[in-house]
């Protein structure tokens, strides 16, 4: 295989992305790949841009600490 494919198994584990996901991220084109038979390989340079690019996740909380709050 070219060096510059590697396993959906693999890139999971590189990523820190579910294989479930990386399947998906295949699948709608956002990430680079191509399947052979029934499984697929990854473009490992497109995962990580993906994952480079990709928005931060979490939320900064509106709530004030309980001993903040007024009563």
């Amino acid at each position: 295989m070219d060096e510059r494919y590697t396993s959906v198994n693999a890139a999971s584990e590189a990523s820190g992305i579910s294989v479930s996901h990386v399947r998906r991220l295949l699948v709608s084109g956002r990430v680079k790949g191509r399947k052979l038979g029934r499984d697929w390989i990854v473009d490992s340079e497109s995962l990580m841009e993906f994952v480079s690019n990709r928005p931060k996740r979490g939320r900064k909380s509106t709530r004030q600490p309980l001993d903040k709050q007024e009563r």
